[in-house]
């Protein structure tokens, strides 16, 4: 299949079947061209996946040092699903409030670094960058 860049216009020859959706395309786009918007995209998808480890991490393990207790799993795709978001550019940040297991906050800064911490009480909390 050919494609032609998003951010460059350079014409692509992408191995993918003709029917392959747009998310699809898009993917094997980043991976596929050297412009410098497709490799900050590569540089921004591969922070995304490290910070939805993360949010799994602070979310589905317990710390009984700090009090923290599991999430519930579906918080934990919301949060996944907001940092997808961020990598479109169409969220900067979300703050999730949980009843009795704190607030999960996930941030993209301008530069392109994921913050994600997660808080029980005023002064205790974990983070991951």
């Amino acid at each position: 299949m050919t494609a032609e860049c998003k951010w460059c216009g350079q014409a692509l020859i992408l191995d993918l079947p003709e029917n392959s959706s747009e998310f699809e395309v898009e993917e094997a786009m980043v991976n596929t061209c050297n412009c410098v918007e497709a490799l900050r995209q590569r540089q921004l998808r591969t922070a995304a996946r490290e910070a939805q480890n993360n949010v799994r991490e602070l979310c589905l393990n317990a710390d009984p040092q700090s009090g923290l207790k599991p999430c519930d799993e579906r918080v934990t795709g919301i949060a996944e699903d907001a940092i997808d978001l961020m990598v479109q550019r169409t969220l900067n940040e979300i703050t999730i409030k949980m009843p009795n297991k704190g607030t999960l906050s996930v941030k993209l800064s301008s530069g392109g670094k994921f913050t994600v911490q997660r808080k029980i009480q005023r002064g205790q909390k974990r983070e991951s960058e």
